[in-house]
């Protein structure tokens, strides 16, 4: 199973994610308001936290450790 077939699997076709959820995991550079907001997303919606970080670095190379 692939990375992002994992995280659909709690959250459903990425193509019903909200827009800027997207825009955040591959465009954005990484600020706290940006990771705030993805960390709510992910959470909210009872994604484990280690697969959210592996997709989110996966998507948008510029993450780090800070991320995590």
């Amino acid at each position: 199973m692939s990375l992002l077939q994992a995280v659909e699997d709690h959250l459903g076709s990425i193509a019903t994610w909200p827009p800027y959820i997207i825009q955040y995991l591959c465009v954005e550079t990484p600020t706290p308001l940006v990771v705030e907001e993805l960390a709510a997303f992910f959470i909210g919606n009872n994604v484990p936290e280690a697969l959210a970080y592996r997709l989110y670095h996966a998507c948008n190379p510029t993450t780090n450790e800070f991320v995590r």
